[in-house]
């Protein structure tokens, strides 16, 4: 969980900074298909909170890296993620 979301970050930052062209050009990097680095790509926007959580140790149970790459949609308001993924309120 905690190596999905320091990719994300990483691979935000070379996107956002022109560092990296394309996630297809991430995805070629990394041996990996396009459509999960995109999937990973939202795992950039949790809120500090959540990450803090997460590297205590102290996340839901169920809350695993292939549950984050299948959400639907994460929501960018950090209270809504924290409601989502288990954590009531932080």
């Amino acid at each position: 969980l905690v190596l999905s979301i320091a990719k994300a970050r990483c691979w935000f930052e070379e996107l956002s900074t022109n560092a990296t062209t394309s996630v297809k050009a991430i995805a070629a990097r990394e041996k990996i298909s396009a459509s999960e680095v995109s999937r990973q790509l939202p795992l950039a926007f949790l809120s500090p909170q959540i990450i803090t959580k997460i590297l205590q140790g102290h996340q839901p149970i169920d809350l695993t890296t292939k549950r984050l790459q299948r959400l639907s949609k994460l929501p960018l308001d950090w209270a809504e993620q924290a409601k989502l993924l288990g954590f009531g309120e932080l």
